[in-house]
């Protein structure tokens, strides 16, 4: 996403989706929400691998959310309008020649041109206008550390004079004509956005994203809630007005916990008023919107302008309330160990459990949920309803297999090798068979490239044992073995497709063998230029 058109290459966030199979063309429209939960998503990514491209677009989007989507209150805005003189996306595309004159000198001009992927027959036609000329969506094909040794620039390098030229052309963007705003402050939206601020606080250790997130908050708090907890949805112009939803309660619960946590994590001044606040918003919401049998109803009781009351749990562009306060009360039983709120949380998954186990993916937040319970309560699926009586088939019997790798991304470069380290743990019953296994009728193992081409992989593996069974002298591993993969590209084929790594094997004992398995490396394979 961050190196398609999906993102701003030059403001910073992101815009709602893409239109095309290779994520080049976005719908132009940028949503709060959105950007907030993406904000969420790459710092989750940086906690994991600390990948400056992962830091880069979390602080971009934090300044692009500053310069085009906060009000003076310090709440944040919704959306911003796809079209610009009724033309989608008027403002982000550029011609060769409208780089050239933004900048400066050659080096520059020739440096934006293959950086952001423009060339003279553009990469975007708009559908609407036929004969407007085709112009380019600016992307990034390559990923920051690549770009930068492309460049024969040190990454420190590539990004001061990356943003020297995204600098020198925002400016020029800037006297275009602007997309419109939209201008309303949403709770459930702004509770995204706080959320996704306290996350990328933590794992930057930067108080003053904290900051931002604390100002909305205090907002709401303020503005939008009265002391008898009475949340208001919308504020527009200086007027608050329209009921909050369950999404509301829901959302702006998760977000004061989430400031909550950041703050502990930053070792900061305990404030106590978003925690409290996180409470009477929850107790209010499980009163005001619960329903007979444990469930959650996205409205009040007495709304006239509704013939049903919706109970929804489908995960769509943000997570349903339902799903989210399942989460909340399972953060507040980690942080306090109340075990009231661990009954909540059990209640509404019995009311929820239905519709769970019929569309597991759409409602995938609320498996998150059931997956937490059961961590910290491993007999609630006994108590939620009895088992499905089906005999399990032997692909589906837990497998004595685990693979672990040496890494979780890898570059292919463009000559020579790169390795990867592999280890297998079979369980102490058990054996599987080597790559030569000894005998046909024995399947062996292999490691192969699944997905994409222009690969080719090289394994190196111990000697395997030696073992008879049956008759039939079989060559087996058992223990823990340890593969060197040696993965290089094939010159003889374009790398193409999003390679996976996969190991397939069969398991047996002395006297039975498993039906053959296979397992998936969470391995990330990147191309090297």
């Amino acid at each position: 996403m961050a190196q398609g058109g999906m993102y701003d290459q030059l403001g910073g966030g992101f815009h709602r989706y893409a239109v095309d199979e290779t994520w080049t063309v976005p719908h132009f429209e940028k949503m709060l929400y959105d950007n907030g939960q993406l904000l969420s998503l790459y710092a989750r990514s940086f906690a994991s691998t600390q990948d400056p491209q992962d830091e880069r677009i979390i602080r971009e989007t934090i300044v692009f959310m500053d310069n085009n989507m906060t009000a003076p209150t310090g709440a944040f805005y919704s959306a911003i309008d796809a079209e610009v003189d009724h033309k989608e996306g008027l403002n982000y595309l550029w011609r060769p020649a409208e780089v050239r004159a933004a900048l400066s000198n050659d080096k520059d001009r020739e440096f934006a041109l293959e950086l952001f992927g423009v060339i003279e027959q553009g990469n975007f036609q708009d559908p609407h206008h036929p004969s407007e000329p085709r112009r380019n969506v600016l992307t990034q094909p390559k990923r920051d550390q690549q770009a930068a040794e492309h460049f024969n620039l040190s990454l420190d390098g590539f990004y001061e004079r990356r943003d020297q030229v995204r600098e020198a052309m925002l400016s020029i963007r800037d006297q275009r004509d602007q997309p419109s705003l939209d201008d309303k402050i949403i709770v459930s939206w702004n509770a995204i956005a706080i959320e996704g601020l306290a996350d990328a606080s933590i794992v930057l250790r930067d108080e003053n994203i904290l900051r931002r997130a604390e100002r909305a908050a205090d907002f709401i708090l303020d503005e939008m809630l009265d002391a008898d907890t009475n949340l208001m949805r919308i504020h527009r112009a200086g007027v608050s007005s329209t009921p909050a939803f369950l999404e509301d309660y829901a959302g702006l619960t998760a977000a004061l916990l989430s400031i909550h946590r950041a703050r502990a994590s930053l070792r900061l001044e305990p404030e106590l008023k978003y925690f409290r606040a996180a409470e009477r918003l929850t107790n209010t919401a499980l009163q005001r919107f619960g329903g007979s049998r444990g469930v959650l109803y996205d409205t009040t009781a007495n709304q006239p302008d509704l013939l049903v009351r919706s109970a929804s749990l489908y995960d769509g562009a943000i997570p349903s309330a339902q799903s989210i306060m399942l989460h909340n009360l399972l953060d507040f039983h980690a942080i306090t160990r109340e075990p009231e709120r661990l009954q909540q949380a059990e209640a509404l998954l019995r009311a929820c459990s239905a519709e769970i186990d019929r569309s597991p993916i759409a409602t995938i937040n609320s498996v998150r949920a059931l997956l937490r319970f059961i961590a910290i309560d491993s007999e609630l699926p006994e108590r939620l309803g009895p088992p499905r009586e089906e005999t399990p088939s032997p692909e589906a019997r837990e497998q004595p297999l685990r693979v672990m790798a040496s890494a979780d991304r890898i570059t292919i470069p463009e000559t020579g090798e790169t390795t990867l380290r592999v280890r297998l743990e079979i369980d102490s019953e058990y054996h599987i068979n080597a790559f030569d296994a000894g005998h046909e009728s024995l399947v062996p193992l292999s490691l192969s490239i699944h997905n994409g081409a222009g690969i080719t992989a090289r394994v190196e593996a111990p000697e395997p044992s030696k073992l008879s069974i049956a008759g039939i002298d079989a060559n087996v591993y058992s223990g823990e073995v340890d593969l060197l993969v040696r993965l290089s590209r094939d010159q003889s084929e374009d790398f193409r497709g999003r390679p996976i790594l996969v190991l397939e094997y069969q398991a047996c004992t002395e006297n039975a063998c498993l039906a053959p398995a296979s397992v998936e490396l969470a391995v990330s394979i990147d191309q090297g230029w």
